[in-house]
């Protein structure tokens, strides 16, 4: 049994190619029969064809075999939007022997135009006579159907397990990258958090200390107001307290003023008419007053006194009474 195919279709499409070629021509490009003739275009899946074409009009388009292309171009004039996709279709080619690609990391991929490295297979007739004009499946030059460079099976198999380890690197980092998003926004979302709750328990911790102040501030003036004598003006005279700035003068040191003054002359005399205000004690500081001591009470019972004062000196040494004639001792 014989397989042979036309080689017309094959010849010179892997060599460099001049602006005079064939299949050069100025505002298009010309696309070897062969891919419709042989049957190749039902063999390719949509996306393939799509990248062949694309390659054949960057390569030949240009007068060349090869060009360098990113795949995002190539998959922006293709149509194809995922990269996984679209290294599919490029396999695909490259299984057919259809194209060859350089890959190089940092650099764009090198896709070179191998289409006289593909075989059709051609059936025989019944009779099983070769095709005519004997032209065998054997190309001219003793080029072999073993793709150039050594490619067989396992350089197939090698570059597919290149492709798939590329693919795969990138599924990784991508998911790489996507744990890293989620970490930092799970870190900036605790981070937010932990400032809004030291924020919410700073703002807890002054109203608390502020309703301790003011607590402790009414317990203050109720001891005041209980030990002032003139209790006038009751509310006025708290807000006059509130405005005492305890800091620079203590509430003990207050208290220990007023119970001094209490007992002042000015405080004692009439039964406490002249004590001031409260509201004018507070507002005036009079705490700061200077106390005067109370005057020495004065004894209206002469013979009290006297004898008070009697009691007081100490016996006289050998004291004899005697008696004055027309007196009586007393």
């Amino acid at each position: 049994m014989n397989i042979a195919t036309s080689l017309s279709n094959f010849q010179g499409l892997s060599k460099p190619l001049g602006s005079d070629s064939e299949v050069f021509m100025g505002g298009y490009t010309k696309k070897p029969n062969f891919i419709i003739d042989s049957g190749l275009m039902s063999e390719l899946s949509g996306n393939a064809y799509k990248v062949l074409d694309f390659l054949i009009r960057m390569a030949y388009g240009f007068g060349s075999n090869s060009c360098q292309v990113g795949s995002s171009l190539a998959r922006k004039k293709t149509g194809i939007s995922k990269e996984e996709t679209f290294s599919r279709a490029v396999r695909e080619l490259e299984q057919l022997k259809l194209i060859h690609v350089s890959r190089k990391t940092g650099a764009m991929n090198l896709y070179t135009l191998t289409l006289n490295h593909h075989r059709q297979m051609v059936v025989p007739t019944i009779n099983g006579t070769t095709p005519d004009e004997g032209v065998y499946t054997t190309p001219d030059e003793g080029d072999k159907t073993t793709p150039d460079n050594g490619g067989t099976v396992k350089d197939i198999f090698k570059e597919n397990f290149k492709e798939s380890i590329y693919v795969q690197n990138a599924h990784d980092q991508a998911k790489q990258d996507q744990v890293l998003v989620e970490q930092k926004f799970e870190a900036e979302r605790l981070e937010k958090q932990k400032a809004e709750q030291e924020a919410k328990a700073e703002l807890e911790a002054k109203a608390k200390a502020k309703a301790e102040t003011e607590n402790q501030l009414l317990k203050n003036f109720e001891l005041f107001w209980s030990a002032y004598p003139n209790k006038k003006s009751k509310k006025p005279a708290f807000e006059k307290f509130k405005r005492i700035d305890f800091k620079k003068t203590s509430f003990e040191s207050i208290m220990i003023s007023l119970e001094k003054q209490k007992q002042s002359d000015d405080w004692t005399k009439n039964g406490g008419q002249y004590v001031p205000m409260p509201t004018t004690w507070i507002f005036n500081e009079r705490w700061a007053d200077e106390i005067q001591t109370p005057a020495q009470q004065q004894h209206t019972d002469v013979n009290a006194y006297w004898t008070e004062k009697l009691q007081a000196q100490e016996p006289a040494t050998n004291f004899v009474p005697t008696l004055v004639l027309g007196e009586e001792f007393n």
